[in-house]
């Protein structure tokens, strides 16, 4: 709160400069995260004391969403296999996930029945069977395209939910 009325005064006073500018973009982007979706609040998410998510409890659909890096002060590092009979973001309507580079695990149908057509997801990360399966599709492809480029970080995309053709973005 402090800083808003500092940076107010500031402003108000004449001496807006681009450092404003550089403060406020980030705040306005995100916090400063690098993904451009809006992070899941961390009391909509269950993580265990390995860094695991276990739940999302939040509402749906989630859209275009990011996962946080953190939980609860824990770091996440994987994404629980589902939990009988869900997968931790099972049907939850996601269309685009941004993942956090510590995740190295996604379980089995993590992500299983969404309209996904982006993915950003670290490097080097298991991915468990069905992790991305939807719609009936018996592979999203995403997988397929992931392992295929070394498991290589980036964003993948597809140009709509019925097709299995993932690209890398440069």
């Amino acid at each position: 709160m402090y800083l808003i009325a500092v940076l107010l005064c500031c402003f108000l006073s004449g001496c807006h400069n681009t450092w404003m500018e550089d403060i406020l973009k980030p705040l306005s982007e995100g916090k400063g995260k690098s993904s451009s979706y809006p992070e899941i609040p961390s009391n909509y998410l269950t993580i265990g004391s390995d860094g695991v998510l276990t739940a999302y409890t939040g509402p749906t659909p989630l859209g275009n969403v990011a996962i946080p890096a953190q939980v609860d002060g824990i770091t996440v590092t994987g994404i629980k296999d589902f939990f009988s009979p869900y997968g931790v973001f099972e049907n939850k309507g996601l269309t685009g996930v941004t993942i956090p580079n510590g995740v190295t695990y996604i379980g089995q149908c993590a992500f299983y029945d969404n309209p996904l057509t982006s993915v950003t997801i670290g490097a080097h990360v298991m991915i468990g069977e069905r992790a991305f399966y939807d719609y009936g599709l018996t592979s999203s492809g995403f997988e397929d395209v992931y392992n295929a480029a070394g498991k290589t970080a980036g964003t993948y995309t597809r140009p709509d939910i019925n097709s299995t053709n993932w690209i890398k973005q440069p």
